[in-house]
């Protein structure tokens, strides 16, 4: 019997494809799991699996705010491409 695919069908990853999306190893995967830094998920207390939209929040909590607005930032370049022209 062929299940019919959603939509909005979860999308899950292995330890290899996460640490691929998270640009980093696979051990450090495992590292982020045992301190309980990522969600994860461990079926039948085997394989480890981890929901994409999980590791994205993860992601996007981790935002470091800027301490100049970037709309400042931009006027100091155009400023310094007109200095620079002189």
């Amino acid at each position: 019997m062929m299940f019919a695919t959603m939509k909005n069908e979860v999308k899950f990853l292995d330890v290899e494809q996460a640490a691929a999306f998270l640009n980093v190893s696979p051990k450090y995967v495992y590292t982020l799991t045992q301190q309980r830094k990522i969600p994860f998920y461990k079926p039948f207390g085997k394989k480890l699996m981890f929901k994409l939209e999980d590791l994205q929040a993860v992601i996007d909590a981790s935002l470091v705010e800027s301490i100049t607005p970037i709309a400042d930032l931009k006027q100091q370049v155009r400023d310094n491409r007109l200095k620079s022209k002189k």
